[in-house]
């Protein structure tokens, strides 16, 4: 049973106690069979429902519903001209033929149903055909419903004129007499807030977002938004499981505008569904408007976004690193105590999927069941130990076996084994937590099995971090780390900050065959670790000739004005001969290059994973020439001039056949490679030929003209 059906027969009660008349019966009838085959007929179910409106004598009930079905039906048989007839046709059936609170949601629900159409000027002129209608109809609930979906309709076309002015007329209608905004239209501010940041977010215009920001909103309009925040919450368990996709961030501390970039960059909510880790005040100039918009956003889309707690949601750690006197000098001590109450009903974790658990801080010694944390009753206050304190506090760290006692002075810290043997003890794939400050926004540790992730770039002025998110699609696969710690980034973006992250993601690149993509992030990698003066830009730089080489592009990487001057540094001057043999195909001096420098090319653990790789596409090359000239060679001869055994030289052939580097077929027991022409280089050959010929009967036409 859709939407309709279930309010229709919420409709029949009501409409049976509120009346003495009976249904007209061929009326009832002839709607009831037409919907029957609705979805297995639509054209059929078309013709009866028009029967239903010549039937009807007069505007009621019967043809009120019938239009919502020719304009739902139409809609999505693509007959769009009669679905707006049918639409403006019921659009006057709201002021007598039923009641007000039955017309708003059937209105309203209709709308929802048809905003999936592509063509935007479509639905404008059903959202301008339905304010016209409710301009005379008093039904301010519903005027604000169609205007709201009106604004984001002129937000996904990039209409700001126009949507800055439906913004206008719908905080004009949020205000009283004395031009304050009422309290009682609380949601309401909230939808128009959040589309007010989302326009001045994609025009790039900072100056209106700070004026933004730096509305003073009564203290009032904060208390009620704490209120719907703690209604939201408390639907929510103390661990909640959450679907993908979705994103996942860490810390922003403050970061009121490095917020708005994370938005920017993954998507506005709804849209974008997020999971935040926790840490949204202290340290940061605008703890206030970080923790309002996450209970912004929180409040009215409860099911697309997602806020745990953090060890800073807190009022002893808020009395030392900043949001105290925040909101005691902005506001008062009243509003600090209403936003602890909040800070009570935060969830402590999150299970994404199924496979990935996420928290703040860490796992605990004591957590063996995930109903631990589900069934843990809220508000709640951590105590200072045990396993709501570790999910705040604890801390991954390599150097350590087992549980140790954190240098916090707080809760554990963690090693490899014990993430490894939660992992399987918990049947989960990865732990998703924040709480720590790292470099590139994002780091891995115990094999990829946990992610410690960071979204406040550029960490209290004083860190240069970029920022990580971390993309969780419906597969459960995670992706966009790399990407997204690139993307989001500090105003000013330090350069050794920057090397750090091209850097890392020229070795997923490279890793995963994108040779391309990972020649231009290792030399943006070297020109930030060149101008930072760090000593990574020789490593970054090796990495660099190295992925030349398996581009097979035949440009030198050392023609270009940055890495000119690095081509005669002793440890770069190995590489340029790797380089010079590998674009001459000297395999002999190739090998003797990489024997005679092991230190220095195979003492690099990342180059020394593609050595087999470039010796592989070396010894490929020099086969084919070897080979060009014969139809038929032994092998005995080819391993001969590549310096390889016998069964190096089949497990080459085998691999350059099977990428049609070489047509032929490999005589194993007499060890013999039988050449054969491509059907392609048969047909290019005789295409050569028959261009020679009419180039020669050319040539002896033009003769004959001379002589004639």
């Amino acid at each position: 049973m859709d939407l309709d059906d279930y309010m229709e027969e919420e409709y029949d009660f009501q409409y049976s106690d509120d009346t003495d008349s009976e249904p007209d019966v061929d009326l009832e009838n002839q709607y009831y069979n037409s919907k029957a085959v609705k979805a297995s007929h639509p054209y059929e179910a078309l013709e009866g429902f028009k029967k239903v409106l010549e039937l009807e004598k007069e505007k009621g009930e019967w043809g009120f519903r019938t239009l919502k079905q020719l304009v739902k039906l139409t809609c999505s048989l693509g007959m769009y001209n009669e679905m707006v007839e049918y639409y403006k046709l019921l659009l006057t059936y709201i002021k007598s033929a039923v009641t007000r609170n039955y017309s708003e949601k059937s209105i309203n629900n209709i709308l929802d149903h048809i905003s999936s159409i592509k063509e935007m000027d479509l639905l404008e002129l059903l959202y301008d055909s339905t304010l016209e209608v409710l301009k005379n109809a008093r039904n301010d609930r519903l005027w604000f419903k169609t205007n709201i979906k009106l604004a984001k309709l002129y937000f996904d076309r990039r209409d700001f004129r126009s949507l800055s002015k439906i913004l206008d007329e719908l905080r004009h209608s949020c205000q009283s007499n004395g031009a304050v905004d009422e309290l009682r239209k609380g949601t309401q501010l909230l939808e128009i807030y959040a589309l007010e940041i989302q326009m001045y977010t994609e025009q790039k215009n900072n100056r209106k977002l700070k004026t933004f920001a730096y509305i003073s909103l009564a203290e009032e309009e904060i208390l009620f938004l704490i209120d719907k925040a703690i209604a939201a919450l408390k639907a929510d368990e103390t661990l909640i499981t959450v679907t993908p996709p979705i994103w996942i961030c860490g810390d922003t501390h403050g970061q009121y505008f490095d917020l708005l970039r994370l938005f920017e960059t993954g998507g506005w909510p709804p849209k974008s569904r997020y999971l935040f880790l926790g840490d949204y005040v202290d340290r940061g100039p605008k703890s206030i408007e970080v923790i309002c918009i996450m209970f912004l956003f929180k409040s009215l889309y409860p099911r697309d976004f997602y806020i745990l707690r953090g060890n800073h949601e807190c009022a002893e750690i808020n009395k030392v690193y900043g949001f105290y006197h925040e909101c005691a000098g902005r506001y008062s001590e009243n509003l600090f105590n209403k936003f602890q109450d909040a800070f009570d009903y935060l969830p402590l974790a999150a299970l994404v999927g199924g496979r990935i658990l996420c928290m703040h801080g860490g796992i605990s010694p004591d957590l063996n069941s995930f109903e631990q944390v589900r069934l843990a009753n809220r508000p709640l206050q951590v105590d200072e130990e045990g396993l709501f304190c570790d999910l705040l506090w604890a801390d991954p760290d390599d150097a350590v076996t087992g549980w140790v006692n954190s240098s916090r002075g707080t809760s554990y810290l963690f090693g490899v084994n014990v993430v490894l043997e939660f992992c399987e003890k918990m049947n989960i794939d990865m732990i998703a937590r924040a709480h720590q400050v790292v470099t590139s926004g994002y780091q891995f540790f115990a094999q990829k099995h946990l992610v410690t992730l960071f979204s406040a770039p550029n960490y209290c002025g004083e860190f240069a971090n970029a920022a990580g998110m971390m993309f969780v699609d419906p597969t459960l696969r995670c992706r966009d780390l790399y990407e997204q710690s690139l993307r989001i980034k500090s105003a000013i973006p330090h350069p050794l900050i920057m090397g750090v992250v091209r850097e890392c993601g020229g070795k997923m690149h490279l890793r995963e065959g994108q040779f391309e993509e990972a020649h231009v992030d290792f030399l943006e990698a070297f020109k930030n670790y060149d101008e930072s003066g760090n000593v990574r830009r020789v490593s970054c730089l090796k990495y660099l000739v190295l992925t030349s080489m398996l581009l097979k592009s035949g440009i030198n990487p050392f023609h270009s004005q940055e890495t000119k001057p690095y081509e005669n540094d002793p440890e770069i001057f190995v590489m340029t001969q790797l380089v010079h043999a590998y674009q001459n195909d000297d395999l002999v001096n190739f090998q003797l290059i990489i024997e005679q420098n092991k230190d220095n090319v195979l003492g690099d653990p990342f180059i020394r994973e593609r050595v087999e790789e470039l010796l592989s596409n070396i010894r490929t090359q020099v086969l084919v020439k070897l080979i060009k000239p014969f139809t038929r060679i032994q092998l005995s001869f080819l391993a001969d001039g590549l310096h390889v055994s016998l069964n190096e030289v089949k497990h080459l052939l085998a691999h350059a056949i099977r990428d049609n580097t070489v047509s032929g077929t490999i005589d194993s027991v007499n060890n013999v490679l039988t050449l054969t022409r491509t059907p392609e280089a048969v047909l290019s050959r005789r295409k050569a030929f028959a261009n020679f010929r009419q180039a020669l009967e050319e040539c002896h036409e033009d003769i004959k003209e001379n002589f004639s």
